[in-house]
C-alpha cells in the first residue's frame, strides 16, 4: 500500500460508519489495495473509530 493509499484507508476507517466490513474491503480492493491488506484493515476497524485524536492509530 503506498502512502496516498495507506492515508485515504486511514481515513475511511475513521469515518464511515455505516459500510459493512465485505463493503469496505470491497471498496479498498477497487481503489487498488491488495485484498489481503485490506481485509486486515479492517479487521482494524473498530481500533480508527474509536481513536484517540492525539495519538491516532496508523496502518503499517
Amino acid at each position: 500500500m503506498n502512502t496516498q493509499q495507506r492515508t485515504w484507508a486511514e481515513d475511511v476507517l475513521s469515518n464511515d460508519e455505516s459500510s459493512t466490513d465485505q463493503e469496505l474491503v470491497e471498496h479498498f480492493v477497487k481503489g487498488g489495495i491488495d485484498r489481503d491488506v485490506a481485509v486486515a484493515a479492517v479487521a482494524r476497524r473498530m481500533e480508527f473509530l474509536n481513536q484517540d485524536l492525539y495519538n491516532p492509530p496508523h496502518l503499517a
